[in-house]
């Protein structure tokens, strides 16, 4: 069996309500005022679009037996000024299986804020940390003095 990769989800501004995907009103108006937004899903590292949502991809996924979505948004990959909210939560309420938010974390402030405003399950980043631009404990404890549920430390187990 083929694994069929997505990038999602580029950020796709329409100045109407018209178009046959889920749209939201966004709080991050387009270029030229666009008021309302959906996430085309694209492939090939972001560079071709599909004319597919991320939510109804989401829920067609689940339908067909995923146990997980790793929800990558491509506008804010690398961006390191934190994840797309308003993606993670549309897909997050969409679906009922996990959704582990990825792309754009900067700051540890950031993995407290997708927790508190989304319903994600989960959220990961790798650039912040390969760089060494922000330490995971002080992401741990800016989640745990935010009172959400994290595992301060690992314990070996002994020989």
């Amino acid at each position: 069996m083929e694994e069929v990769r997505w990038r999602c989800l580029k950020r796709t501004l329409c100045p109407v309500l018209q178009v046959p995907h889920l749209t939201v009103r966004t709080a991050k108006p387009g270029p030229n005022g666009e008021q309302f937004c959906w996430w085309q899903c694209t492939v090939k590292g972001g560079r071709e679009g599909r004319d597919i949502g991320a939510v109804e991809l989401a829920q067609a996924v689940e339908a067909l037996g995923a146990g997980e979505i790793l929800l990558n948004c491509i506008d804010n990959d690398g961006a390191g000024q934190g994840f797309d909210l308003e993606l993670v939560e549309a897909v997050s309420s969409a679906v009922r299986i996990p959704v582990i938010a990825s792309s754009g974390a900067g700051s540890p402030e950031h993995f407290t804020q997708v927790f508190k405003q989304t319903g994600c399950s989960a959220a990961l980043a790798a650039g912040i940390f390969h760089r060494r631009e922000v330490d995971i404990s002080h992401v741990k404890d800016h989640m745990a003095a935010n009172a959400l549920p994290t595992r301060l430390s690992c314990l070996t187990p002994s020989a």
